[in-house]
């Protein structure tokens, strides 16, 4: 009796604590001290100081010569040389531009791993809420396993049942509770799961309720929409711009470089100063760059469209699937009330209508569906995850 107190103020106590955590929370704890979602935050930190790294133009060159003469009587000389090399003005602009998109692209890189930091913390909610609504629903079986359980006690102590019917009562019991023991287990290691996201803070996650997730009957709509919030190709279109840019980059650099200075010539009996100009004919260093360049954007721009193409067709699929699941769920929810006879199973039992055993078979086939329903939830609400991977 005791067992069956404790069973009846936990399901009470579960309707008090669902409201105190929503899975938009947990993600946002597990966002906050997640330790590789902060290192991935510092890399790309690193990584746009690292793009500056170019943009300004090469360190001047500072000569300095002592010529001895021959013969001696002439004296040596002394010379002193300053100079600094430019690159085609444009080029600078387009190094800056790169820089900048190069930026954009380590935004997006971080981005990639927060959401899916978010998907795989979504996921493991979906599975506790599983798992809590499976206990749930075991404890209620549990309650009622003990009080047929206890009433053919009572019978079996009066002489009014046998040993067989004495015997599958407790079985039934006993079957409720190892189901419990499993599921808790099964709770256990998400829960750590879950705590090994969060940094090692442990999070209390009892809830029984998916959150709601709206999703645009309009399927066009919704995709235009997710499209455009999409890392991956947010990346491929930023490094198709790279890319133009280097073309460009790449000609401006294959133009002349000029580079301008200071110099001077100190003999024993002279000196000679003034300003000294050069310029670089670009012959063979950067030969192929222009052409490289233009074959990988054309490249790139095949395979923008191929990743939209299949970026399309796989949440197409995805949405389907989540709009079919819930249609079968509304379906079976509603036939799974309409013929629900755990009710009247009890009173043709209690009224001696039926069998001990009919009445555990007959009960385990609605069970079934009532698990069968707790799944396809499941399936359903993690379908959903997959829509909302982008929707942020």
């Amino acid at each position: 009796m005791k067992r069956l107190l404790f069973i009846v103020i936990s399901l009470i106590w579960q309707v008090n604590v669902n409201a105190q955590l929503s899975v938009e929370q947990v993600i946002q704890q597990v966002e906050t001290n997640n330790l590789h979602l902060l290192s991935m935050k510092q890399l790309a930190e690193a990584e746009k100081l690292e793009n500056l790294t170019g943009l300004y133009p090469q360190n001047p060159e500072v000569g300095f010569n002592y010529l001895w003469g021959d013969p001696a009587v002439n004296g040596n000389r002394k010379d002193f040389s300053i100079t600094q090399t430019f690159d085609f003005p444009s080029a600078y602009f387009h190094k800056s531009a790169i820089a900048d998109l190069r930026n954009t692209q380590s935004d997006a890189k971080y981005l990639h791993d927060r959401l899916k930091l978010h998907h795989e913390t979504r996921l493991v909610c979906i599975e506790l809420i599983y798992i809590n609504s499976s206990i749930s629903e075991n404890n209620r079986r549990i309650v009622n396993a003990q009080l047929v359980a206890d009433a053919y006690k009572l019978k079996f102590n009066s002489g009014d049942a046998n040993i067989i019917e004495y015997n599958k009562a407790q079985l039934d019991l006993l079957n409720a509770q190892k189901q419990a023991d499993a599921l808790q287990l099964e709770k256990d290691r998400l829960i750590l799961n879950l705590t090994q996201l969060n940094n090692g803070i442990s999070i209390e996650f009892n809830n029984t309720v998916y959150d709601v997730g709206i999703i645009d009957s309009d399927f066009d709509k919704w995709f235009k929409n997710i499209e455009s919030k999409n890392p991956d190709l947010k990346r491929i279109q930023q490094e198709y711009d790279i890319i133009s840019r280097q073309v460009s980059l790449n000609s401006a650099l294959s133009l002349p470089k000029v580079s301008v200075g200071y110099m001077s010539e100190n003999l024993p009996i002279e000196k000679f100063s003034g300003l000294t100009m050069g310029i670089t004919i670009p012959l063979f260093e950067n030969k192929y760059t222009v052409k490289s360049s233009k074959a990988r954007l054309s490249a790139l721009q095949s395979l923008q469209q191929d990743n939209k193409l299949a970026f399309y067709y796989e949440m197409k699929s995805k949405y389907n699937a989540a709009v079919n699941l819930a249609e079968n769920i509304n379906n079976y929810r509603t036939n799974l009330n309409l013929f629900n006879n755990s009710e009247l199973l009890k009173k043709a039992l209690d009224a001696g209508e039926i069998s001990l055993l009919e009445y555990i078979l007959e009960l385990s086939l609605y069970y079934d569906s009532i698990d069968q329903l707790l799944q396809l939830e499941k399936e359903r609400n993690k379908a959903d995850a997959e829509l909302l991977l982008y929707a942020y």
